[in-house]
């Protein structure tokens, strides 16, 4: 995914998803309205645009246009005749190779315009490409399916994630380039070291910090009611600065009242301003606790970070406290509003309901506080969206008084969470921004970009912990670098620290050799990744993710593969298909296919060594009840073998990996 600078484009924002097309430009649309004076109403990559046709304006259906003048009211187009095998060979007086014929049929199928630079692309790729021919052409038509710009960039980079060597793989050989005395090792080793450390060398200091702030907010408070001398309290408060800034101004307000003759005025300003702080500390108290029980475990903090990682850790906290606090009281009051609506006015309880879910699954993947929340929580959370999503089925089937049960239901939940932040997410975080105060080097700092929330997911697998992963790969580089530009934050995020951003920042280091040459196969993997993930302007969407992981001290990899219908750029959880390819040692291959239905999952568990079933059956059970807990139903649970033994010796030595084909994923082997 390149973002390109463009000198003459144009963002129209009709809907949600604003698209940008540029002068020049050619484009797949599709004619929805024709409107007087030549103008009409065309969607372009799923959104529409209001343009104005230079000529005849086609019937409806699907048309290539060009965009011609962008400097008139409306962007001026015109409709162009589509490229075919046969035309382009007239216009070039020479005939074209079979297998770019059948390139061009692919991209006519799909209605791609086929410009002389697009051309020219395919032309280079088919000719001199990586892999077999077929390949190539499965490349060419994994592109098409979703409509992306046949750059030489883009074709790399959709190859080396269809076909290229595995990432985990090409990282192995990237860290041994930098140094061949590099070991992986196994990362709980590696962890326990840097607590020992800890515990060796610092003092625990975070839960005396805490404790001090609240004594003295409430000591203030108590001088404010019973001391007689005013003036030597707010003497008194104006030199502890650790109080908040609010706190500060209340004082000058009432040295201003007290230098008037308004002591009891000074005294109501002062009183008012504590108690609202001790109020706002009763919310966050249960998680200050937990906080100062996992520094009991963790022990103790090197001396030289000291005061850094207490002032992180303890502002972290308390701002994740009260975004809990902002937010829970935010849904429930919201469901109540849903909860009257659906005994007055049942149609109008949709949209509450929709904003209720729609934050709900926001906070579980973006908001800062489910980083420390206990697992209990986030569970909760997921199954109060599970639970409103049935609410919402059963308000359109016109079954209000279950939907009102289950919103009810839902609400009290919600209403009795408390923020108790995990001892083991506290320890992680600490553990994390000690690391990040070193300077590592390039193989350790690759590892560890990737590896570190690996290992916090495999301790506790959970939905926020599984997205992070994901982040922390740079899968979601692109859009994490655009929101801070757009917000205007200019602080350091986990896109910094992702492994795509040192992969970037080694290229640029290392020049034109074998370790930069490595780091660019890594890079073209995970935007090939990000470009065969990109979201479909159709109704099914489809994914696919090559996930390194640290087994034994080994980098291995799963494939996942990711096919659902979608809505407003959402994955229908609830009708979906995931399917997991793990290449592991011990076991061989092992391939996971989960299917669901209405919420209602089948799992196909496939591989082919004889105890396989006998070995796995446990963990089935496990993974079964965890799935449960979200709200997923299970069906049927089986086993077979990966290869099937009827294949030939021919057959069995071809790629497992299911084939990315036009109508999704084949998962046949």
């Amino acid at each position: 995914m390149q973002i390109q600078n463009e000198t003459k484009t144009a963002v129209f924002p009709q809907t949600d998803f604003p698209v940008t097309i540029k002068e020049g430009g050619t484009y797949t649309a599709t004619v929805k309205e024709k409107l007087p004076n030549s103008e009409a109403i065309v969607q372009v990559k799923g959104q529409d645009l209001h343009v104005k046709f230079d000529g005849n304006i086609p019937d409806a259906g699907k048309i290539t246009l060009q965009v011609t003048d962008m400097g008139q009211e409306l962007p001026l187009v015109k409709a162009v005749a589509t490229q075919t095998a046969t035309t382009i060979e007239k216009g070039t007086g020479l005939p074209l190779p079979e297998n770019i014929r059948q390139a061009i049929q692919i991209l006519n199928q799909y209605h791609i315009p086929i410009s002389r630079e697009t051309l020219n692309n395919i032309r280079a790729y088919i000719e001199k490409g990586p892999g077999t021919p077929e390949q190539r052409l499965e490349t060419i038509i994994n592109m098409a399916r979703k409509n992306l710009d046949f750059t030489l960039q883009q074709l790399r980079a959709v190859h080396e994630a269809l076909h290229g060597r595995s990432l985990g793989e090409v990282l192995n050989k990237l860290v041994k380039d930098l140094d061949p005395d590099f070991k992986v090792q196994n990362p709980s080793i590696s962890r326990g070291e840097v607590q020992q450390e800890i515990h060796q060398t610092g003092l625990n200091q975070v839960g005396s910090v805490t404790n001090a702030f609240q004594d003295a907010i409430r000591e203030a408070l108590k001088q404010v009611r019973t001391t007689s001398n005013l003036s030597m309290v707010m003497q008194f408060m104006k030199g502890n600065q650790e109080l908040p800034d609010s706190l500060h101004n209340a004082i000058e307000r009432a040295e201003q009242l007290h230098a008037s003759g308004r002591e009891l005025a000074a005294r109501q300003e002062l009183a008012t301003a504590l108690t609202n702080l001790v109020e706002n500390d009763s919310a966050e108290q249960e998680a200050e606790f937990s906080y100062r029980m996992s520094n009991e475990i963790l022990s103790t903090i090197p001396v030289q970070s000291r005061d850094v990682i207490v002032t992180t850790i303890t502002k972290k906290l308390s701002q994740a406290a009260l975004d809990f606090t902002a937010i829970k009281r935010d849904i429930t009051n919201t469901l109540r509003v849903a909860e009257n609506l659906i005994r007055q006015a049942p149609i109008q309880a949709r949209q509450p309901l929709e904003a209720v879910i729609k934050q709900l699954d926001n906070a579980i993947l973006k908001s800062d506080f489910m980083l420390y929340t206990d697992m209990g929580t986030e569970k909760k959370l997921m199954q109060a969206s599970s639970q409103l999503h049935e609410a919402r089925k059963l308000l359109g089937k016109g079954e209000f008084s279950k939907a009102s049960e289950i919103v009810n239901q839902v609400r009290n939940t919600v209403d009795k969470l408390i923020f108790q932040p995990s001892d083991q997410r506290v320890k992680h975080f600490i553990s994390k921004e000690l690391l990040n105060l070193e300077r590592l080097p390039s193989e350790k700092d690759i590892v560890r970009s990737f590896n570190e929330p690996y290992q916090t997911l495999r301790q506790e697998p959970s939905a926020r912990h599984a997205f992070e992963y994901i982040r922390r790969l740079g899968l979601t580089y692109d859009s994490d670098i655009a929101h801070r530009l757009v917000s205007g934050d200019g602080s350091r995020t986990d896109a910094d620290a992702s492994l795509k951003n040192s992969l970037l920042r080694l290229i640029q280091a290392e020049g034109n050799n074998a370790a930069s040459q490595r780091a660019e196969q890594a890079l073209n993997n995970l935007t090939g990744q990000q470009l065969m993930s990109k979201t479909d302007s159709s109704g099914l969407q489809t994914m696919l993710f090559t996930l390194p992981i640290i087994l034994r001290d080994q980098l291995e990899n799963v494939k996942v593969f990711l096919k659902s219908s979608q809505s407003k750029q959402k994955i229908d959880w609830e009708n979906c298909s995931l399917y997991f390819l793990l290449e592991t040692k011990r076991m061989g291959d092992v391939g996971i296919q989960l299917t669901s239905i209405d919420k209602t999952l089948s799992v196909m568990i496939k591989n082919d060594r004889l105890d396989f079933q006998s070995k796995m059956e446990p963990l089935v059970k496990t993974a079964k009840g965890r799935l449960e807990e979200i709200g997923y139903k299970i069906g049927k649970i089986q086993f077979s073998k990966l290869t099937p033994t009827e294949k030939t010796e021919e057959r069995k030595e071809q790629s497992k990996t299911p084939s990315f084909t036009e109508r999704g994923y084949d998962f046949s082997v």
